[in-house]
């Protein structure tokens, strides 16, 4: 996960854990370089015409 303020909320970490049986892994601030997947994926998805899905 990143750093995101919604993230870092005690609910989202408890739900996360609860419903979908996960821990939570934040990565290092500062650092996307680290989780280059993800941050491709997002890259994507903002660049995406959303009126078209």
């Amino acid at each position: 996960m990143d750093n995101g303020r919604a993230n870092l909320a005690n609910l989202v970490k408890d739900r996360l854990q609860q419903i979908v049986g996960c821990t939570v892994n934040f990565g290092p601030v500062s650092a996307p370089e680290l989780r280059g997947i993800i941050e491709r994926l997002f890259r994507t998805l903002e660049g995406m015409d959303t009126e078209n899905y």
